[in-house]
């Protein structure tokens, strides 16, 4: 992929039997820290980086995916406390992990969030549906994992704001969820 200053976009490749290769576009790139902590208030996990987090109106075509990479340090001492994730296109849902039961982490402990959203339909009544996935690197790695896409309807006519947000089962001071940066990516 290389930037072509003519038409000020992204050049896209094919491979050898001819058949366009996606392009690799990083949208928006987190570049300060975010700590939810004894909170049970729905906190958005972005702040400044490098980008936009919004999308303009036509930006998607049908098979386009968006991936999201959150890197970050949990910590919960009491191993029944529930985390709840959730992204936006403004105020539409396309994800929502429902409440996740974490295990007893005593100490700050290293995590990675990988969302996937793909678009099947464009248009005023088009369609988007992604999945997760979270790696937390214990001294055993624990795996969490949607059981169920959610399928959102997004008009692509329209300009729309990525937001991702998380929300604590209780408030409780042991409850610390620190998000170090996240990199949105678009492919195709």
């Amino acid at each position: 992929m290389r930037w072509n200053s003519q038409y000020g976009d992204y050049l896209r490749y094919q491979n050898l039997d001819g058949a366009q290769l996606p392009t690799v576009i990083s949208h928006f790139q987190q570049n300060t820290t975010v700590t939810v902590q004894n909170t049970v208030t729905e906190t958005s996990i972005f702040t400044t980086g490098l980008g936009s987090r919004t999308f303009g109106a036509g930006w998607f075509n049908v098979g386009s995916i968006i991936r999201i990479n959150i890197l970050g340090t949990v910590k919960t001492l009491n191993g029944s406390q529930t985390q709840r994730i959730r992204a936006y296109f403004d105020a539409v849902n396309i994800l929502d992990t429902g409440a996740v039961t974490l295990p007893s982490i005593a100490s700050a402990t290293a995590y990675r969030t990988q969302m996937d959203f793909s678009f099947s339909a464009i248009g005023a009544s088009g369609s988007c549906g992604g999945g997760w996935t979270r790696l937390i690197y214990a001294a055993s790695t624990t795996a969490l994992a949607a059981t169920v896409p959610t399928i959102a309807t997004i008009n692509t006519t329209a300009s729309h704001v990525f937001n991702i947000t998380t929300t604590w089962g209780a408030a409780d001071p042991a409850n610390v969820d620190i998000t170090y940066g996240v990199i949105v990516e678009c492919l195709g």
